[in-house]
């Protein structure tokens, strides 16, 4: 099973002080994450800024060793 991901602005982009976070499955993350950075922060929705986005994902799920 895939582990959740979440994704929080404050930690993306800590210049903005945007307490926005999503948390789910990866890709559903990266579209929601995208549309934030989109609407709220006039960044433009990119390759460059999807991959940026994902390599910014933290596992959100608890998992056992």
């Amino acid at each position: 099973m895939a582990v959740p991901k979440l994704f929080e602005c404050l930690i993306f982009r800590p210049e903005y002080d945007c307490p926005y976070t999503v948390s789910g499955e990866e890709g559903y993350v990266i579209d929601e994450a995208a549309q934030h950075e989109m609407n709220e922060h006039n960044i433009e929705d990119t390759p460059e800024t999807r991959q940026k986005i994902k390599d910014s994902l933290i596992d959100s799920g608890n998992t056992k060793d």
